[in-house]
C-alpha cells in the first residue's frame, strides 16, 4: 500500500469521510504542499512565522485546490493536520476571520447549489431548500438572516433543509432564492 492510499485510509477511518472524498482530499493536500514549496521559492507565497499561521495558509490553499467541492470539516482537517478536532475547528475559524472574502465566495457558490422544492400549502407556499453539507446549511441560514430574510424561516438540521415562505423578502426586497443565488426556474 502506497502513502497516498494510507493517507486516504486514515481519512476514512478517523475523518469519517467516504473513500471518494478521501481520495479528493489527498490529491488536493498533495497539491497544496507542492504549490506551497514552489511558491515560497519563487517568492510568491509569504513565509509564515508561526505554526497557526502556517495551518491557516494551508487551509486557504486547500480550499483553492478543492475548487467547488465542500470545505474540509473539522474531522477531515484534524486528520490532515494531525491535530485534535477542537484545534482543527480553531484553524477553520481563523481562516474565516483572516480571509472573509475567500470564505464568503466559496460558501456562496456552495449555497447557490442548494436543491429547491415547493412546500407549504395553498395558504402559505414555501420554498424548501436542501443541502448535503451541514456547514453549507449553516452558512445559508446565516446569509438569509444577515439579509433580513427571517419571517417564517425554519431550519431542520437533521434533514439539512431550510423552509421559508415564498412571500418573505429581505431588506433589499429579495426572496430567499435570490439571496442564496438559487435559480427560481
Amino acid at each position: 500500500m502506497d502513502v497516498e492510499e494510507k493517507a486516504a485510509e486514515a481519512l476514512v477511518q478517523f475523518g469519517g469521510c467516504t473513500k471518494a472524498r478521501a481520495k479528493e482530499l489527498v490529491k488536493a493536500w498533495k497539491a497544496v504542499f507542492a504549490a506551497e514549496a514552489l511558491s515560497v521559492v519563487a517568492g510568491l507565497e509569504r513565509v509564515t512565522s508561526s505554526v497557526s499561521d502556517l495551518r491557516v495558509e494551508r487551509v486557504r490553499l486547500l480550499v483553492n485546490e478543492l475548487g467547488e467541492a465542500a470545505l474540509p470539516n473539522p474531522y477531515e482537517l484534524g486528520v490532515l493536520l494531525r491535530v485534535p478536532v477542537s484545534q482543527a475547528r480553531r484553524v477553520l475559524r481563523n481562516w474565516q476571520a483572516r480571509y472573509p472574502d475567500h470564505y464568503e465566495g466559496h460558501m456562496a457558490a456552495l449555497a447557490a447549489k442548494g436543491g429547491r422544492d415547493v412546500g407549504g400549502g395553498d395558504t402559505i407556499p414555501t420554498w424548501i431548500i436542501e443541502y448535503g453539507d451541514p456547514e453549507v446549511l449553516e452558512y445559508a441560514l446565516d446569509r438569509l438572516r444577515r439579509r433580513g430574510v427571517q419571517k417564517g424561516l425554519k431550519t431542520d438540521r437533521s434533514a439539512l433543509t431550510l423552509e421559508v415562505p415564498q412571500a418573505t423578502t429581505g431588506s433589499e426586497g429579495e426572496n430567499a432564492l435570490k439571496v442564496l443565488g438559487i435559480p427560481e426556474k
